[in-house]
């Protein structure tokens, strides 16, 4: 995904968040009033609240959780692995999340494509293959199969700047 494209699904998400944290309040208040007065729920207020929510909940999701959301950046560097079956390339970009680098493993045999790699404050990683399935990239060991990083998610990060390549 390019870096413009990023930044406007960032800012539509916000936007819709917004309008869906006042939509609820006005449904609830419309709710409130119509049982007052002995009405019926108004059914069309509902309907576009929970249209409004499930586009918040998928931009959402997207944004914290989905690594393959995140915008192209810059090519780095190129690694092959041991056994030549897989290559990470490291991107950095800046954004909403000021400067980050995100490393992305590629299958050679099949050209699958997987974010593995996400930090904050990093601009060119250092990557170091330890075996055929295993990588250190700046301070984070992952297994290439099952394991990825993203700062967002660690709390225990110290927030500084990792091994970069020389």
């Amino acid at each position: 995904m390019n870096d413009t494209l990023y930044q406007v699904l960032f800012f539509m998400f916000f936007i819709i968040s917004l309008t869906t944290i006042i939509t609820f309040i006005i449904l609830v208040i419309r709710i409130i009033i119509s049982r007052s007065r002995g009405r019926s729920l108004p059914q069309k207020h509902l309907f576009y609240s929970i249209i409004l929510l499930m586009l918040s909940l998928i931009l959402g999701y997207n944004q914290y959780f989905n690594l393959e959301y995140l915008p192209s950046g810059v090519l780095n560097a190129t690694i092959t692995s041991p056994n030549e079956k897989y290559v990470i390339k490291t991107y950095h970009f800046d954004g909403i999340y000021g400067d980050n680098a995100k490393a992305v493993l590629i299958n050679l045999s099949n050209g699958d494509e997987k974010t593995i790699y996400f930090n904050h404050s990093d601009y060119d990683p250092k990557v170091e293959w330890l075996s055929d399935d295993k990588v250190k990239i700046g301070v984070e060991k992952l297994n290439i199969h099952k394991d990825t990083y993203d700062y967002r998610w660690d709390f225990e990060s110290s927030r500084t700047l990792p091994p970069q390549r020389s």
